[in-house]
């Protein structure tokens, strides 16, 4: 059902931690469906043969594919509890593998091996939150390899920004509306990042890039696409999908959990605020804005 959802930009899962946990999957949102779904065809055949033939070597070959498959759903539920992203797809694929257990083993009566996934699933999941992601001998990701949009301070440089958004964030639409409407670019450098990864909002950056009141009102063209509806799909550019790829890198390094984000660097000193609520108040403290607005009660109008 999520497959054929996505081919019509949409999804079974209601919430953007779903989409955030596809952006670290290495193929992309779909790999993990589409072997999900291979995995359960597997299952179904062999299944099959062995409710017909009653062969021993059907019913191995079944308690092998759910044990690892278990095995294999504890490192990523494990994962994504770690990041501290909710994704009601993976939820509902890690029930589903627990049922199979039960079924399969009801079936067999062989109830031994609940016990045996449980703890296999336990296992995987314990495993994989006693590492650190983020290893001190990992090369730290380059902030500037995903800035999408870089407005230039005028006069003397105070600081320099590093804004992380997504269009589909209704914190970041009262940060990007407020910045909208102040156009602090007096002495401040801003450099956009976004954190969005589906096809539908691929395009709308990329034709944000190419916007002729993109220079001249940066924050203010950033919110108009970000209302769009109808937008058409473009071929994307390579540099764009790379650029997306490095902030997630950055975020998965650095142990971000969420956006808005902002990143305020000077000569001596690095600040970093999550929140728009902090966001606002910080930039209230410097004098950067006058006012905050908060609208995230009406952000779909």
């Amino acid at each position: 059902i999520h497959i054929y959802l996505s081919f019509n930009k949409s999804s079974i899962c209601p919430t953007d931690g779903c989409k955030i946990a596809a952006s670290y999957a290495v193929g992309g949102e779909k790999l993990f469906p589409v072997f999900g779904s291979i995995f359960f065809f597997i299952v179904l055949v062999i299944f099959w043969l062995y409710s017909k033939k009653r062969k021993s070597i059907f019913e191995y070959a079944l308690w092998l594919l759910i044990l690892c498959a278990l095995s294999f759903d504890g490192v990523l539920i494990g994962y994504l509890v770690k990041i501290n992203v909710f994704c009601a797809l993976c939820i509902s694929v890690a029930s589903s593998f627990v049922l199979l257990l039960i079924f399969f083993s009801l079936y067999t009566e062989k109830y031994i091996f609940i016990g045996m996934g449980i703890l296999i699933w336990i296992s995987s999941f314990l495993g994989i939150n006693f590492l650190k992601l983020n290893s001190p001998f990992m090369k730290p990701p380059d902030i500037k390899e995903s800035v999408m949009i870089h407005i230039p301070a005028k006069g003397k440089v105070r600081f320099h920004a590093d804004l992380f958004v997504s269009l589909h964030c209704i914190h970041c639409y009262d940060v990007l509306f407020n910045l909208a409407k102040a156009k602090p670019y007096e002495g401040i450098e801003w450099n956009v990042h976004f954190m969005d990864i589906s096809y539908r909002d691929m395009s709308k950056i990329s034709q944000m890039l190419r916007d002729k009141d993109l220079k001249k009102d940066p924050f203010g063209v950033i919110l108009k696409y970000r209302a769009k509806k109808d937008v058409s799909e473009i071929k994307i550019s390579k540099d764009i999908m790379k650029r997306l790829e490095s902030a997630r890198e950055f975020f998965k390094y650095r142990g971000f959990k969420g956006v808005p984000l902002l990143i305020v660097r000077t000569n001596t000193v690095e600040i970093t605020i999550v929140g728009d609520r902090s966001i606002g108040g910080f930039l209230m403290k410097e004098g950067i804005v006058k006012g905050w607005y908060m609208l995230k009660m009406n952000y779909n109008n």
